[in-house]
């Protein structure tokens, strides 16, 4: 027992210090894109509420047209009548969800640490080694059971689903502005979006390419269900 315990405690230690490094990593990058995401969000927002300028404008044409006691004269839309652009409603939409995958990632991330401590705690305060051996057995049962390793495989993908939104998002902001900035953009996005695609597929059609993304195991399991 002894000496499983030993084996089992190394390769556990391994695992979870992988395990633990990855999502680390993802949480970091999380959190600083998240950053990215709400500084872009401040610009945006601003385009779903009207701008108090407008009702500014509005009041001074009221008085305007009072003082001047000319009621012929065509008033300006009130303020009542603001309606956000399609364009706005889209760009928001995208970046708001792109945020809360984003955030959402990096949640899942502290959670699953927090899992992996308490996975090696539940096992190392065992101090006789055939208790050890069963807790160790018990829990590592469950963690296959439950797909833990899927669960730290998928984190990523949370990321980056929230990059593409916001990069679709990007697209759809600066479509609005300049069309010359916007159609660098839209290739840089497409050329990185075709590769990504590329890339997920490779180790699906030859099992040798080295190179996969998050959604590259999910797709070659549904090709194997078909």
């Amino acid at each position: 027992w002894s000496v499983y315990s030993s084996e089992a405690a190394l390769l556990d230690k391994a695992l979870v210090e992988s395990w633990f490094t990855q999502v680390d990593r993802t949480a970091v990058m999380a959190g600083l894109f998240s950053a990215i995401v709400t500084a872009m969000m401040v610009e945006s927002y601003t385009n779903l509420i009207p701008d108090p300028n407008d009702r500014t404008i509005v009041l001074l044409l009221q008085i305007s047209v009072q003082l001047g006691g000319n009621i012929s004269v065509i008033t300006s839309p009130t303020i009542d009548s603001f309606h956000p652009t399609p364009s706005a409603l889209r760009v928001n939409i995208f970046w708001f969800l792109s945020l809360c995958l984003g955030l959402t990632c990096a949640l899942a991330a502290t959670l699953v640490q927090q899992w992996e401590r308490s996975y090696l705690q539940a096992i190392e305060k065992r101090p006789a080694p055939q208790v050890k051996a069963h807790i160790h057995s018990y829990l590592h049962q469950g963690m296959d059971k439950f797909g833990m390793s899927a669960v730290v495989e998928g984190i990523p993908t949370l990321l980056h689903g929230s990059v593409f939104l916001f990069l679709i998002g990007l697209v759809d902001f600066l479509y609005s502005i300049n069309f010359v900035v916007v159609l660098v953009v839209m290739c840089a996005v497409v050329t990185g979006f075709t590769r990504y695609t590329t890339i997920t597929w490779l180790p699906i059609i030859n099992h040798k390419c080295p190179y996969r993304t998050p959604l590259s195991k999910v797709f070659w399991r549904l090709s194997q269900s078909l």
